[in-house]
């Protein structure tokens, strides 16, 4: 051992504390506790400090590996240190492989890092990539840490997504980045995803269009003769993400406008459908899940089969029984398929739905009860929720699709629950605040409920959705006009 390595060792040794020793050595299972020294971190910090620049700590740095906690606690705090973003990242890279605990993996960060956000990406790929644990997990970090603000970019969430392992500490960290993320970019799901996230539902191309009116891309217009159209106000850049571009570039390639009720406008919905359920589907499940549709299909199958036979002693003998089994098994068939949808719908928000499918279970049962096949059809009742329950997010997710999933869970449960004075008091801070998350509501079936819960709260106008005439001031009232807009819009996508 280099003798400024012993001068140093000894510094630490003389910060010892005891009882800190004993319960830091607790908090990291994968640190011998003899390798424990006892250092609290001001203290490694202020060394740190003193030593910076020296040519003691340069010996120092190149005393790789280092034998205790603490000293390679000093490395990290040298690193950060240092004003040279290609000496930092130099040294940074020359002491992942030696980190053998989260504590030291997440103390330090070269403060030259901020400044070069743009060069450290390449590094930061490679990290991602290396399949180190404290390595890939010192990557996760430095997203966490620079890229969830101005420098966000929504294909950084796919890079921690696609990350995979078993590692504890790796999964830790990423649960620790989405959940930073969710927080301070809660738009990383649009509101059109939200039906599909939350209940494999369609992908709702107007509630897309409204958010990014709401972020100030396009302007709503509703003229006469139940006339909606878009105009662009400006481009979309690389500050969303590439699909988004993709689709409001077709949606707009023929000029500023473009009209509601055009065939350009049915188009690019059913584009955006097809290109984010592959985005979603891509990222939300494991290649090898299943396929809910089969355990749907035989589920409705079942439900037919159980219908036809619970009905079968209710009709006379001959060619007008099996015509009428043929009716019966239809009919069941799809009486069975609305009770297995309603957990999907719950999830909705489509409650009339959800009465209609207790209203089939109910039929079912009374006519099971009739042709004295009661307790079959009630086990079959049974197993077409479970099934509606077990397939409800398509398959088994991936880590990125358990985290997306739980925001749009979390998302829906705030929009349920908000008060009048917590909309009030968000509104104090915005005021276009419920115009900003009303497209979220409306996705899942909550914008009314929304707008109720304002009551008749005087807002500011909407600076996104116009009108030939003022709109009214209120959040129900802006919402039934707003509503006979998206109606037009949908008749234009289904017709």
């Amino acid at each position: 051992m280099e003798p400024e390595v012993e001068i140093i060792r000894a510094q630490l040794f003389a910060l010892q504390d005891e009882a800190y020793r004993t319960f830091h050595s607790a908090l990291m299972p994968t640190v011998p506790p003899e390798t424990v020294i006892g250092v609290r971190v001001p203290a490694l910090r202020r060394l740190a400090k003193q030593l910076a620049g020296t040519a003691q700590a340069e010996v120092f740095l190149q005393a790789l590996p280092h034998g205790y906690y603490e000293e390679n606690n000093l490395h990290a705090f040298l690193i950060e240190l240092i004003r040279d973003y290609d000496r930092a990242l130099a040294e940074t890279e020359a002491f992942l492989p030696y980190i053998n605990n989260w504590a030291t993996c997440d103390c330090f960060c070269p403060k030259v890092f901020a400044k070069h956000k743009k060069e450290l990406l390449v590094p930061i790929r490679r990290w991602l990539d290396s399949g180190d644990a404290y390595t890939v997990r010192y990557g996760m970090e430095m997203l966490m840490r620079y890229y969830l603000d101005d420098a966000f970019r929504p294909e950084y969430l796919e890079w921690v997504a696609d990350v995979h392992s078993t590692e504890y500490y790796i999964n830790m960290m990423r649960a620790w980045y989405f959940a930073t993320a969710l927080a301070k970019q809660p738009d990383a799901a649009l509101p059109c995803d939200m039906p599909f996230l939350l209940a494999g539902g369609p992908i709702q191309f107007n509630m897309l269009v409204c958010h990014w009116a709401s972020l100030g891309y396009l302007t709503i217009f509703c003229g006469k003769n139940a006339r909606v159209a878009l105009r662009r106000r400006v481009d979309m850049g690389n500050e969303r993400r590439p699909a988004e571009v993709k689709l409001f570039q077709m949606l707009f390639s023929q000029g500023d406008v473009c009209e509601g009720a055009s065939l350009l406008y049915k188009r690019t919905a059913e584009k955006a459908d097809e290109v984010l359920r592959r985005y979603w589907t891509k990222r939300l499940y494991q290649k090898n899940s299943g396929n809910p549709l089969i355990m749907r299909a035989l589920g409705v199958l079942a439900g037919a089969l159980a219908a036809a036979e619970a009905a079968s002693p209710l009709f006379p003998a001959g060619f007008v029984r099996w015509l009428l089994l043929v009716v019966i098994f239809v009919l069941g068939g799809v009486l069975f398929g609305v009770v297995q949808y309603a957990p999907s719908a719950y999830y909705q928000g489509k409650r009339p739905v959800v009465a209609l499918a207790a209203v089939c279970a109910l039929a079912l049962l009374m006519l099971a009860q009739l042709g004295e096949g009661l307790l079959a059809v009630l086990l079959v009742v049974a197993c077409e929720v479970l099934i509606g329950v077990l397939t409800l997010h398509g398959g088994k997710r991936t880590a990125f699709g358990d985290e997306i999933v739980a925001q749009a869970l979390g998302y829906r449960k705030f929009l349920r629950r908000v008060t009048q004075s917590q909309l009030l008091s968000r509104l104090a801070q915005d005021s276009q605040y419920f115009y900003r998350i009303l497209p979220y509501a409306e996705a899942i079936g909550l914008g009314a409920g929304l707008a109720r819960t304002l009551g008749n709260t005087e807002l500011e106008q909407c600076d996104w959705y116009q009108e030939q005439q003022p709109l009214p001031r209120t959040a129900a009232g802006f919402y039934s006009h707003l509503q006979e807009a998206l109606a037009l819009l949908e008749l234009s996508i289904r017709k």
